[in-house]
């Protein structure tokens, strides 16, 4: 879906993936330390921006995980060790976007 969004231009899905990660890092900076703080509210938030980029640039695992734990915090008041499991989770899937990305990026810039 992804390909098709940017008409298979390797230029815009450099551009694409280099905003995803500058804004990408930003949430998932804020989402961590709100696990710590257990704001669910900004996680709810934060989740929310994490699933609609991540959609964007095809990081469906990212998207899926963040629309769980978004929905997990909005369902009821969750506990540090819920909490740590989905930004484990979430972790887990962003680092392998995260480093996909990263590759495409440096490939393409060599």
């Amino acid at each position: 879906m992804f390909d098709k969004y940017v008409n298979h231009d390797e230029a815009k899905k450099l551009r694409f993936f280099r905003m995803y990660l500058e804004q990408s890092s930003e949430l998932i900076r804020d989402i961590f330390a709100n696990v710590m703080t257990r704001e669910q509210d900004k996680i709810i938030s934060d989740c929310h921006q994490l699933k609609s980029i991540s959609k964007t640039v095809g990081a469906m695992q990212v998207a899926e995980i963040a629309i769980q734990f978004e929905q997990a915090c909005k369902d009821r008041e969750l506990n540090i060790d819920e909490l740590i499991s989905f930004r484990d989770r979430l972790d887990d899937y962003y680092t392998d976007a995260m480093m996909f990305m990263q590759d495409f990026i440096k490939q393409r810039s060599e």
